[in-house]
């Protein structure tokens, strides 16, 4: 079961990946135009926050979901957990190599991560183990929803 907290960390990595190329793709739009909008109104940082998100919590259903039915004797929900765990350990890491610091007044932001990406691996875990059909798709709105609020209560602060 551990190994899901190493899939959580290498999709993490592969999230990072992905949010880099988008700023090449869409420099508006992508991972490194949350520095320079750092300062912009929430018109201009508001369709960064959505496609950051998208794309964190799209891959995370995708590796849930290819995983958990490959292996079809593990329980969903606490390998979701662990998925989740790995994914917000790996982007904290990344975080703290980037020059964040651990402060009473980073606590909220840096433990919203931890809650943000295990709340929603936990839901795509729901999602999976009620089979295919509709339950995915919810799963992941619901996720993204999730995230972007997140990240948008984050930029306002």
């Amino acid at each position: 079961m551990f190994v899901f907290f190493i899939y959580g960390t290498l999709t993490a990595l592969f999230a990072l990946i992905a949010e880099i190329m988008s700023g090449a793709l869409l420099p508006e739009a992508g991972f490194l135009a949350i520095r320079s909008a750092a300062a912009s109104p929430l018109s201009v940082l508001a369709p960064t926050i959505i496609v950051l998100a998208s794309i964190e919590e799209l891959l995370k259903y995708f590796v849930l979901r290819k995983t958990l039915r490959t292996d079809s004797g593990i329980r969903p929900i606490p390998a979701s957990l662990l998925f989740g765990i790995g994914f917000a350990a790996t982007e904290l890491g990344l975080l703290s190599m980037m020059g964040a610091s651990a402060s009473p007044s980073t606590f909220l932001p840096l433990f919203g991560i931890l809650t943000v990406h295990v709340v929603t691996s936990v839901i795509y875990g729901y999602g999976i183990r009620r089979g295919p059909g509709k339950s995915g798709a919810i799963a992941v709105l619901i996720g993204i929803l999730l995230h972007t609020a997140y990240n948008l209560v984050l930029a306002l602060i």
